[in-house]
């Protein structure tokens, strides 16, 4: 990165933990973004035949998460651990169960001083396995992510003040974008050429609905019910961990 001259690359390297050494590792273009790396390096360890008994756990983050993903290493007898997409509809559904439980004392981690949970569910709609997912909460975090939330409220809060002020033509997508967060008044103000990807290198010119917002005020409700997930983090595992 540091030297246009040079060509970027990426390392991906399956580790022995008991002394570091290397097992087998795969070469990727700099520019590969992380879901297609993650993908191709699952394809390749399902084809080493020689890693079938081996015990080998895959830990990613969120950019490498898919059901497609998923699916490669239940094949390929990896195990896996990963942190949840915080949009994923599994991740809404177990805050809404168990936010409230997890931050009972009876789940404080003195050493970390958090506090966490695990409980199985479905990963996917029409996941067979079991899956283990370890929910887990801390005040740092909370205030962290609440810090960030409120920064850029305030500044999406502010294009839409000048967009209101300056009567300014916006389509329904780009309304949309604010309606998260703020509740709208509109009213429909004519067409916009339609500048979508792709549009332009086709030499297409179509029209669609534009929209100026009349008013707008903050959704009190609907942030407040985001609040409510600050701090916490989602991890899944493919197998049952103790700590």
């Amino acid at each position: 990165k540091d030297d246009n001259s040079l060509e970027q690359v990426n390392v991906d390297y399956v580790v022995r933990q008991r002394d570091g050494l290397p097992v087998t590792f795969r070469v990727f273009p700099g520019a590969i973004i992380d879901m297609v790396e993650a993908t191709e390096m699952l394809k390749f360890l399902g084809t080493l035949k020689d890693l079938k008994n081996s015990s080998i756990t895959i830990i990613c983050d969120r950019g490498y998460m898919s059901e497609d993903n998923v699916q490669r290493m239940d094949d390929a007898s990896l195990n896996f651990l990963l942190m949840l997409k915080s949009n994923m509809n599994v991740t809404k559904d177990l805050l809404k169960k168990y936010a409230a439980s997890v931050r009972s004392s009876a789940h404080y981690i003195p050493e970390s001083d958090q506090y966490g949970m695990t409980v199985t569910d479905q990963l996917f709609v029409g996941d067979t396995r079991t899956r283990y997912f370890h929910i887990v909460w801390s005040s740092d975090r909370e205030k962290d992510d609440r810090k960030t939330f409120f920064t850029k409220l305030a500044a999406k809060e502010l294009r839409l003040r000048r967009k209101i002020e300056r009567k300014e033509q916006v389509t329904y997508d780009e309304m949309m974008d604010f309606a998260d967060w703020f509740k709208l008044s509109s009213t429909k103000a004519g067409t916009v050429p339609d500048n979508k990807k792709g549009r332009k290198a086709s030499g297409e010119t179509k029209e669609e609905e534009s929209y100026v917002i009349n008013s707008a005020e903050r959704d009190v409700e609907n942030i407040d019910e985001c609040a409510k997930k600050f701090g916490f983090v989602i991890l899944v595992s493919s197998e049952k961990i103790d700590s």
